[in-house]
């Protein structure tokens, strides 16, 4: 029995034309495995050709997933896009596809907070006084914690505190010696009008108080370190005190000038004797005591 394989290389040779027709090339790998499908080594300057009505020897090539990918990535940049899905940026990437790039972040600025009237619906005790560098003070104080730096705003009211209480002591000290100065005018003034300190006699009357300022101040010798040192303590005193001004400490040395400086005046209701202090005898004996033996 003949071999088919044979008989039908044979007929393929018999019915080849002097000149075959070209065929296309096709990769050896594209080959199918089929055992009916063996290829056939032709004799040396002879082409095969395919049988007639024998299927093609390799197969229309459908395309790859990358190739399908491909493909609908192209209709998408051609009008009929889809939304894809977000592209992760995977480890080790050179630079992300210009899908994956986002736009570039403008710095914006903060927007500033509108200004507030903090004193609005203040009221502010009368005794209290504010002026305008002090209420911006506190506005940029309060601004920085409404903002949200705390920490500024607190060190701010600090030291808004710390300057309104020294301005706070140095105006009470102030208002402390206006306080004294108008008293000690008022001081002064009474004893101007009084009619025995004051008016035309006033030196006169100052100078009866210096006297006995300086008997009274010290029981040590005028002139000596320990006089001295007494007399400044004394002077001390009536300046912080103010009572060299009162009238009332005034007039009290003065009194004790009168009782130094003048004889007493006799007592109210005194009576003289019934003889007026004459000596007994008549007028005669009294001229000449030696004539009523009482002479000598």
């Amino acid at each position: 029995m003949a071999d088919p394989v044979d008989d039908q290389s044979a007929a393929a040779v018999t019915a080849a034309p002097s000149s075959p027709p070209a065929t296309p090339d096709v990769p050896e790998s594209a080959a199918p495995a089929h055992a009916d499908q063996v290829a056939v080594t032709p004799a040396p300057g002879v082409e095969s050709s395919p049988a007639p009505g024998a299927e093609p020897i390799v197969p229309e090539a459908e395309p790859t997933l990358l190739e399908k990918f491909d493909a609908e990535a192209a209709k998408t940049d051609e009008g009929e896009k889809k939304p894809d899905a977000p592209v992760e940026a995977k480890p080790g990437d050179a630079k992300p596809t210009e899908a994956a790039k986002a736009p570039e972040a403008k710095p914006v600025e903060a927007a500033k907070p509108e200004p507030v009237d903090y004193f609005k619906d203040v009221t502010i005790p009368e005794t209290i006084k504010v002026d305008d560098a002090q209420r911006g003070e506190v506005t940029k104080a309060l601004d920085s914690i409404r903002a949200g730096k705390v920490s500024d705003g607190v060190q701010q009211l600090f030291a808004l505190h710390d300057s309104t209480m020294k301005d706070y002591a140095e105006q009470l000290r102030r208002d402390q010696w206006t306080a004294f100065n108008d008293t000690r005018k008022g001081w002064r003034t009474e004893v101007m009008a009084d009619p025995i300190l004051g008016g035309a006699g006033h030196n006169t009357a100052m100078g009866a108080i210096a006297r006995m300022r300086d008997l009274a101040i010290s029981d040590a010798k005028p002139g000596s370190d320990e006089y001295k040192q007494h007399a400044k303590e004394f002077e001390t005193f009536l300046r912080v005190t103010g009572a060299g001004d009162h009238p009332a400490f005034l007039r009290m040395l003065h009194n004790f000038a009168r009782y130094f400086d003048e004889p007493p005046l006799p007592p109210e209701g005194i009576r003289p004797p019934p003889n007026i202090g004459r000596q007994p005898g008549d007028r005669r004996g009294r001229m000449y005591p030696s004539m009523n033996g009482t002479g000598r």
